[in-house]
């Protein structure tokens, strides 16, 4: 029986210190922080003292101190960073990233304010959009500066990675079920832009940004007398510190946009297809949902992903959706910035604000550059117009089924144009 006893004491020694092994921190070398416990390879003396010496105590117990004491220090090490020879670890909390308005309380007004929300479909397709941000087209192509750049760069085996990812994504939609089809489109836009950021090497300047999931914003307007608001998430947003340069610099071209002449909607408003709300604060602010104190403050590229089959049942052309919610988020955020930097007597803007957006639905791409270059747009017949580019109907690939070795009709020239866009901006390392 003593034996056995002393057998089983061996036994639980040896379980407790392999489960210690697997919990951890695995480092090349010891953390030392000033005031703090030694982080290192070895077993804790701690953890040793209560092996050798309580024995009898409930090893459940012990074990769980010890997982417990080990999270505590990785937390310390995660908020004091690591010493000399080391970077700090860039941790960026919510309350850092997120603006939080002030609760203000809402009063129910007599005349409406009309929402445009990411569920929102304009049955007028894409001059309403235009319309109701005063914007008019000048190209059905994206501007010389960013088409100059397309097959600047190419990495090795780009598309043979570009194409496995596609091939992974549609794989996964294939052989889990119930895979909500924007999780499938987020996926691919996550590789995608991991791909572009291996350029990093030739364009530093890509490490320099933020990217940030569905941040909710904020953005009003006055319109043919009315106040608008488009509210919701802006897909997945990369920032920068500085914005984008303008497209057009010229002050008598964009004087002369106010020449343009918008489409009518008789007998029908331009907000026809907008959710009126009559509960709301008159007094409310744009919002970017960006802190003030953020490090990337500027809007650069915007990932939208559309995928009208699930938010209506009617049968809506995708063309229109993908051109409309890319319209939209480029213009809150180029409006957001100008709002909260410039006079509130502005009306032509100095150096106009560019930003850009990618709308997809994972095999079928559009690419929108907006520049906002006034922001008096309650007028329909005066003013200055804000401008855009826009290069519709990209196809990616045809298809991919489930047991395809890579996509069907891949179209290697999609991912040059992404990569353009991702880059507009960022000068080359000068070798």
């Amino acid at each position: 029986m003593m034996a056995l006893r002393l057998m089983m004491l061996h036994f639980r020694r040896d379980a407790v210190q392999g489960l210690l092994e697997n919990t951890r921190i695995r480092s090349s070398r010891n953390w030392s922080l000033p005031g703090k416990r030694c982080l290192s390879t070895s077993t804790p003396k701690y953890c040793l003292s209560l092996l050798d010496n309580e024995p009898e105590k409930n090893y459940e117990f012990i074990v769980k101190q010890m997982i417990d004491k080990r999270q505590e220090l990785e937390l310390e090490v995660l908020e004091s960073g690591v010493l000399e020879g080391e970077p700090k670890l860039d941790v960026v909390d919510d309350d850092q990233l997120c603006y939080k308005p002030e609760i203000t309380p809402i009063v129910r007004h007599n005349e409406p304010l009309f929402q445009y929300r990411n569920s929102t479909v304009l049955w007028e397709g894409p001059s309403q959009g235009l319309h109701l941000t005063k914007s008019m087209i000048i190209d059905y192509n994206l501007p010389d500066v960013i088409l100059q750049r397309r097959g600047e760069f190419e990495m090795p085996v780009q598309d043979a990675m570009v194409r496995k990812s596609i091939v992974q994504t549609s794989l996964a939609e294939n052989e889990l079920e119930h895979v909500p089809e924007h999780s499938r489109i987020d996926n691919l836009i996550s590789n995608i832009i991991r791909l572009t950021n291996t350029l990093n090497r030739w364009l530093p300047e890509l490490s320099n940004r933020g990217i940030i999931d569905h941040i909710p914003t904020q953005t009003r307007w006055f319109r043919d007398g009315k106040l608008i608001e488009a509210v919701g998430s802006l897909g997945k947003l990369i920032t920068c510190k500085n914005q984008l340069p303008p497209i057009i610099n010229d002050k008598s071209l964009i004087l002369s946009s106010s020449l343009y002449k918008f489409p009518t909607f008789y007998p029908a408003s331009s907000t026809v297809d907008l959710q009126r709300v009559y509960e709301y604060n008159i007094n409310e602010l744009s919002s970017t949902g960006l802190h003030t104190n953020y490090r990337y403050p500027a809007a650069h590229t915007h990932f939208i992903s559309s995928y009208p089959r699930i938010e209506s049942n009617v049968e809506v052309p995708l063309t229109p959706i993908l051109f409309n919610r890319a319209l939209f988020a480029a213009f809150s955020s180029a409006m957001c910035r100008a709002q909260q930097r410039l006079p509130i007597d502005t009306r032509i803007l100095e150096s106009p604000i560019v930003t850009q957006a990618i709308a997809t639905d994972g095999r079928l791409f559009h690419f929108l550059v907006f520049q906002l270059n006034s922001l008096d747009l309650d007028s329909t017949e005066d003013g200055v117009r804000n401008m855009v580019w826009w290069l519709p109907d990209q196809v990616l690939y045809e298809g991919c089924t489930y047991g395809d070795s890579e996509p069907i009709g891949y179209n290697p020239e999609v991912f040059q144009t992404i990569v353009s866009m991702l880059i507009n901006g960022v000068h080359r390392k000068d070798k």
